[in-house]
């Protein structure tokens, strides 16, 4: 374990949508279980996490969650 957990903040429209949020809601309990499993390793590793769970984008500064 980290001395840092990282939290999960989703993208909130100016309307007050999340649409991740809702996206990831709609889906069927096994590929959302799955996803909040990932959310649990990455808050608790961070980008430390690595493949195959998270990745980052080459010539970038974004990390993109598999």
């Amino acid at each position: 374990m980290t001395n840092q957990n990282w939290k999960i903040v989703y993208y909130k429209t100016l309307q007050g949508n999340l649409p991740a949020a809702e996206f990831i809601n709609s889906l069927e309990a096994k590929a959302k279980d799955k996803i909040i499993n990932t959310f649990d390793l990455l808050t608790e590793f961070g980008i430390k996490l690595g493949p195959p769970h998270c990745k980052k984008l080459s010539g970038t500064q974004v990390w993109e969650l598999r």
